[in-house]
């Protein structure tokens, strides 16, 4: 064998590769895949709230509904609405923002909050199908198992069905769908990994003939795992901080290697964009997770060998994050 080289690669598409000698005792990794084409889709139950019962009538439509699944940036719920039509009559009508109000309250008594929805910018309608389409906005996002209602006022067009028509229905079944070009992360998730490493080999310099080629899995490939406890919080952590502060340099020792990297609190993960010690500045909700608020432990460092009177896991008095 004269030389080998090694490419990343998702089962379908391969990065440029990394070549090297026989005798290298070790090579850079290679670059990651250009994208990762997803699709996925899954069914919700969506309860449904009318403003009026009268017949082709416009309508302001209150929707609740609660995914298996985290609902990232550009992905989309929809619905059929059999009967139902639009005071525009051309086929296909966008709904802005002014149109789309958040909810409060969890099914079936939640209600209007008057504010603009922070999740969803953008609706649209569909005649020929009677498709209404609500389409998470950049940045945005909704966690799974947690119930989300939003409205779509009357002033967007929509009216209910002629008095011929079918009748109104107070529970149907949505699809949750996304096409989207993931890029290939260093940092793998459950639902997008990082499948592995293609190598190749070959007793030609010039990579022209008897070239084999092997492949073999990479290590994060099963998702997400906890590699190690790092520290405990030195002071609270609200929902919209950009910043962590661990315990003084003396109990917690510098951090630096942490630029670059994810951290975990609770069920967030965070990415570390720079490291001051004892305070990390973070980009919050990242990996399809929450930003939410984490209380400081209860405990304070005893002593250097002993930086934390507290067990991680635990809670109240003494419990740990």
């Amino acid at each position: 064998v004269y030389s080998f080289r090694v490419y990343a690669y998702n089962g379908r598409f391969k990065s440029d590769p990394v070549t090297a000698s026989v005798q290298a005792r070790a090579v850079t990794a290679p670059a990651a895949v250009a994208y990762v084409p997803r699709q996925s889709s899954e069914t919700v139950g969506v309860a449904i709230l009318y403003s009026t019962s009268d017949f082709a009538t416009v309508v302001t439509l209150g929707l609740s509904f609660t995914p298996r699944v985290t609902l990232g940036e550009g992905m989309k719920v929809s619905l059929r609405l059999p009967g139902f039509t639009h005071t525009n009559s051309t086929a296909f009508v966008t709904i802005g923002t002014a149109h789309i109000e958040s909810g409060t309250g969890t099914s079936p008594a939640f209600t209007a909050s008057g504010s603009a929805d922070t999740v969803f910018e953008e609706a649209s309608w569909t005649q020929n199908t009677s498709t209404l389409v609500l389409t998470v906005k950049s940045g945005a996002s909704i966690p799974a198992n947690e119930e989300k209602s939003v409205f779509v006022l009357s002033t967007a067009g929509i009216q209910t069905p002629p008095s011929t028509g079918p009748a109104v229905m107070y529970h149907v079944n949505a699809d949750v769908t996304a096409l989207r070009l993931d890029w290939l992360s260093p940092f793998p998730k459950k639902t997008s990994p990082r499948l592995g490493f293609l190598m190749q080999y070959t007793t030609d310099a010039s990579f022209a003939e008897d070239v084999q080629t092997v492949d073999f899995p990479e290590q994060l490939a099963s998702g997400i795992i906890d590699s190690s406890l790092l520290n405990y919080l030195a002071s609270d952590v609200d929902s919209n901080s950009t910043t962590v502060t661990l315990p003084a340099e003396t109990y917690s020792g510098e951090h630096s290697h942490l630029a670059g990297k994810y951290i975990k609190i609770g069920t967030e993960i965070m990415l570390v964009t720079s490291v001051s010690t004892p305070t990390l500045t973070v980009e919050r909700g990242r990996v399809d997770t929450g930003a939410g608020a984490h209380p400081v432990v209860v405990g304070q460092p005893t002593s250097d060998a002993t930086p934390c009177a507290c067990t991680a896991g635990e809670s109240s008095a003494g419990g740990g994050t």
